[in-house]
């Protein structure tokens, strides 16, 4: 399969990513919450026989359906897109482990939208009329839900493979040990979402009664989501791998814990105890609290990598460790495009930094100053770092490309270095020897972001005391 090349490297930088994964959790948000929200205030009117829930129910589901086709359906299609230009490996391989729900997914969410339609044009004035119309918003929540399990399932394998590194298999990969505390852990950040915003919309009604009955209801249903939130919160941190059990990963969920905890405290100490009064301020605290909330939510999705990134079957950048070597021999080109003839050798190092390296160095494309660019300092260095991965670059050990991509790759690395601003220093005479080589030469350039193992680490150095 073959990928656009620079264009799509300048499209994919973290703002870019950033706004659509925020917009795709918002509009997921409010067709998951809002699925909910709408059952819950036509049962609600049931009961109450006040007319103006079987309103709320109809704004609800209008608002779910109207999020679904014009807020999760491009915002999700854009950050497939995006995936698939920043690591088409290992969307690729993505894919083919997790074909068969993605689709099913797809298809319960199309269906659930079919539902939601009905749900809302069945709607009758006669109460004898509400079964199968209230069966339709059933079957609408029931599989918007099942996609959103679906999705969770495949970002939760990321940050945990379970027993499917050892005996691959499909049920092994969508139950893996992060997928039900993920899960649990949307939803309640989906209800919150969606009750903030509910609150928002009962701070602009004028019947004082109806306010404070809409902030009340609103407020006990936020507050048994934000108590649901924080256990699922701490379930999922059970689950993390030992990769990313510490570091920013668990000061992000405390974060969103804690918007979880304030948002259910100002749900029952403002909502259910003291519904009465102007709730303009409160109703923009909570939704101020829900943003936050979804930004430490989808940030620790970001950071909890787990050794499906980089382990013994794959790689981070979604190259197979069985197939590196003959990918070597063969050449990176040759396996993803048959039949198609080498491109220039700028177009031809672009392609193997996107397939091979900017999973960990995304940065590197454009950096933000030349600090950020690759650290190599002088000239042909990069070529060198290339033909002895093994030894300097131990977590992922081999080039995988002919010699002809190597040197592409080399090149391209130097034009992103001349773009950034810093110039490469001749190399000095080999007088000096191996010692002067090694001493202007680092040993992994900008690979902060992707540190090897401890183990590595202290394999390379017992290597380094018994060498001559």
């Amino acid at each position: 399969m073959s990928f656009p090349f620079q264009e799509s490297l300048a499209l994919a930088d973290h703002l870019l990513a950033a706004c659509f994964a925020f917009l795709f959790a918002a509009a997921a948000a409010c067709v998951a919450g809002g699925s909910v929200f709408m059952l819950a205030a036509e049962f609600h009117g049931r009961e109450s026989m006040d007319p103006r829930w079987d309103a709320l129910a109809r704004r609800c589901a209008r608002l779910a359906r109207a999020s679904a086709a014009w807020g999760a359906c491009p915002s999700g299609a854009a950050l497939w897109v995006l995936a698939m230009a920043r690591q088409p490996r290992m969307m690729e391989q993505l894919h083919a482990i997790f074909i068969v729900p993605a689709l099913l997914g797809l298809s319960a969410f199309f269906l659930g939208f079919c539902f939601l339609n009905l749900y809302l044009s069945s709607w009758g004035t006669g109460r004898g009329e509400r079964p199968l119309h209230f069966s339709w918003g059933v079957l609408s929540a029931l599989c918007f839900w099942c996609a959103a399990a679906a999705l969770a399932s495949i970002r939760a394998f990321s940050i945990n493979t379970g027993a499917w590194t050892a005996q691959p298999g499909l049920w092994r990969a969508f139950w893996n040990p992060s997928f039900l505390p993920t899960l649990a852990a949307w939803a309640a950040v989906s209800a919150l979402a969606f009750g903030a915003l509910g609150w928002l919309y009962a701070a602009t009604q004028k019947d004082v009664a109806w306010r404070a009955a809409l902030v009340s209801r609103l407020g006990g249903w936020m507050a048994a989501a934000s108590a649901a939130g924080v256990l699922a919160l701490i379930w999922w941190g059970a689950r993390l791998p030992e990769e990313s059990a510490g570091g920013p990963s668990l000061r992000l969920m405390a974060a969103a814990g804690a918007a979880q905890a304030a948002l259910g405290a100002l749900g029952y100490f403002r909502g259910v105890r003291r519904p009465e009064g102007r709730q303009g301020a409160l109703a923009g605290a909570a939704c101020v609290l829900a943003v936050l909330l979804m930004t430490a939510f989808g940030w620790v999705l970001v950071e909890a990598r787990g050794n499906f990134w980089i382990h013994r079957y794959m790689y981070r950048n979604g190259i197979i460790v069985e197939e590196a070597e003959a990918l070597g021999r063969s050449g990176l080109w040759r396996f993803e495009n048959p039949g198609r003839p080498l491109p220039d050798k700028e177009r031809l190092g672009a392609f193997s930094f996107r397939v091979q390296c900017m999973a960990c160095h995304e940065d590197w494309v454009k950096p933000a100053d030349a600090s950020r660019a690759p650290g190599f300092r002088l000239e042909g260095e990069a070529l060198r770092f290339l033909e002895s991965m093994g030894a300097r670059h131990p977590w992922y050990p081999l080039f995988a490309g002919a010699p002809e991509e190597r040197r592409a790759m080399a090149s391209y690395l130097e034009g992103l270095i001349a773009k950034s601003g810093r110039a490469l220093a001749p190399r000095p005479e080999a007088a000096g020897g191996l010692a002067g080589a090694s001493a202007g030469e680092p040993e992994a350039p900008g690979a902060a972001s992707s540190a090897p193992p401890a183990g590595a680490r202290e394999a390379e150095k017992s290597k380094a005391k018994e060498s001559p």
